[in-house]
């Protein structure tokens, strides 16, 4: 019995460590979690990736280098994820649909990789985009909430989990 609640409380867990990062730490950041759901983006499908928005103007673009996922616009405005092949001041080589690459004018550039979660864009897909940064605050809130009440129980010496008086 007590394996089968250890195992639980592991998987509650990194349960809880994967939506915080998927939800909470992009919406306290400002930052923009974007699901792939095609192989064409050079990320596998499935995957989420968190973007940080930038103007793409030469002072607020990071060293990007090959391999970065990156937020572009279209000629037609629409928003895709791309992975970079090479990068350029006034231009970025990145990954195209059907393969090879296309070079994108570095004034296309919305946001920039800051991490990516392999298959955790299938659960950002099934919580609709209006409702996400809401979702993300109250989970960040929570978490929060959590740690101060874990550094109060160690300041004030009570018993931990597990442990018998």
């Amino acid at each position: 019995m007590t394996a089968a609640i250890r195992a639980l409380s592991v998987v509650g867990v990194v349960f809880a460590f994967v939506v915080v990062l998927v939800l909470g730490v992009p919406a306290l950041l400002g930052w923009v979690p974007l699901p792939v759901d095609d192989d064409a983006s050079g990320v596998p499908a499935g995957s989420l990736v968190v973007l940080a928005p930038t103007s793409g103007a030469a002072g607020d673009r990071p060293n990007l280098t090959s391999g970065d996922a990156v937020a572009l616009t279209t000629d037609s405005g629409r928003l895709v994820v791309r992975t970079i092949t090479a990068a350029t001041p006034e231009a970025l080589d990145v990954s195209a649909v059907g393969g090879g690459t296309a070079r994108v004018p570095t004034d296309h550039l919305r946001a920039v990789e800051r991490y990516r979660i392999p298959a955790a864009g299938h659960l950002v897909a099934a919580v609709p985009p209006d409702a996400r940064p809401l979702w993300g605050r109250i989970l960040g809130g929570l978490l929060l909430v959590w740690a101060a009440a874990e550094v109060w129980d160690g300041l004030r010496g009570g018993p931990r989990r597990g442990q018998h008086a």
